[in-house]
C-alpha cells in the first residue's frame, strides 16, 4: 500500500469510531442510526441519482447491492440493538475484530479452504481480545451478556459485506454503490423506528440531537467511501486490518469521553484483537 493510501485508511477508522461514538452516546440509538443513514442518503442523493443514469451498474453489479444491502440492513439493527445494552468500548472492537476474525473461519467451513500457522493464530489471538473485553464488560455496570451476542452478530455481517464490496467495486461505481447501499439504513430501518418512537420521537430525537446526527452522517458516508476509493488502489488484505486501528479509537472514546470502566483491560483487549487481525491478515 502506498504512504497516501494508508493515511486515507486510517482516517477512515478515524471517521468510522467517531459515527459509532455518537451513535453510542444517542439516548435512541436505532432513531439515532436511522437519522444519521437519512443524512448521509440525502447527502448522495444528487450524485447517486447522477451515477445511476451515466454509470449503471452491470447486471451482475445488481446482485451483489441487493444482497449488501440486506447485510447493511441486518448490521445497522444488530449494532443499535448492541450499543442499546452495552458500552461503547466493548461492543465496537468485538464487532469489528470478530468480522476479521470470522472471514478465514467461513473459508475453512464453506469454501474448505485450509488456513496456515499464523492464520490460525491470529484467529485465536483475536478471540483472547473478545474474551477479554466480554469479561470485563459484564463486570461493568452498563453492560448485559445481550451486549456480546449482538456484538458478535455484527461482527458477523461485517465479514459478510466486507467480502462482497471487495468485488462489488469491480463491477459498480464506488460512489453509486454507497449511495445505494446507504438507503438501507434510510429505508430498510424506517419501520421499526416508527413503530418504536413513532414520528414523535422521530423529532424529539432531531431537536435534541440535530448536530450531532449531522455530523455522524457525514462520518459515516466518509468513512465508507474511503474505503471503497482504496479498494480499488489496494488489497482487501492490507486494507481490512489497517482499518482496524479504529478498535482502539473507540475505547479511548469510550474511556476518556463517555466514562467507560475498566480503561486498562478494554485497552488491552482492543490491542490483542489489533493484533490478531494483523496476523491474519499477513499470515502465509
Amino acid at each position: 500500500m502506498s504512504a497516501t493510501a494508508v493515511l486515507l485508511v486510517i482516517a477512515s477508522a478515524t471517521a468510522h469510531a467517531g459515527w459509532n461514538f455518537f451513535t453510542k452516546k444517542a439516548s435512541w440509538p436505532l432513531g439515532f442510526t436511522w437519522a444519521m443513514a437519512f443524512v448521509g442518503t440525502i447527502g448522495l442523493l444528487p450524485v447517486g441519482a447522477y451515477l445511476l443514469i451515466t454509470e449503471p451498474p452491470e447486471p451482475s453489479g445488481w446482485t451483489f447491492v441487493a444482497v449488501s444491502w440486506m447485510l447493511h440492513l441486518a448490521y445497522f439493527s444488530a449494532l443499535a440493538r448492541g450499543y442499546s445494552d452495552g458500552d461503547l468500548s466493548v461492543v465496537y472492537p468485538i464487532a469489528r475484530g470478530s468480522g476479521i476474525a470470522i472471514i478465514p473461519i467461513l473459508g475453512v467451513v464453506l469454501l474448505d479452504e485450509t488456513m496456515s500457522t499464523w492464520a490460525v493464530m491470529g484467529a485465536v489471538c483475536t478471540v483472547a481480545g473478545i474474551i477479554v473485553l466480554g469479561t470485563t464488560g459484564l463486570a461493568g455496570a452498563r453492560f448485559r451478556p445481550a451486549g456480546i451476542e449482538f456484538a458478535l452478530l455484527t461482527g458477523l455481517l461485517i465479514a459478510s459485506y466486507s467480502v462482497l464490496d471487495a468485488a462489488a467495486v469491480d463491477r459498480v461505481n464506488p460512489i453509486l454503490y454507497l449511495s445505494l447501499i446507504g438507503t438501507s439504513g434510510t429505508l430498510g430501518l424506517l419501520p421499526p423506528v416508527l413503530r418504536r418512537g413513532g414520528a414523535s420521537g422521530v423529532r424529539e430525537l432531531w431537536d435534541g440531537s440535530s448536530a450531532a446526527i449531522v455530523i455522524a452522517g457525514i462520518l459515516q458516508v466518509a468513512a465508507y467511501a474511503i474505503v471503497l476509493w482504496v479498494l480499488q488502489e489496494s488489497p482487501v488484505a492490507y486494507v481490512g486490518p489497517l482499518r482496524e486501528v479504529a478498535l482502539v479509537f473507540g475505547v479511548i472514546l469510550g474511556v476518556a469521553i463517555l466514562g467507560e470502566r475498566a480503561a486498562v483491560q478494554r485497552t488491552l483487549g482492543a490491542g490483542i484483537i489489533v493484533a490478531g487481525t494483523i496476523l491474519i491478515a499477513f499470515a502465509p
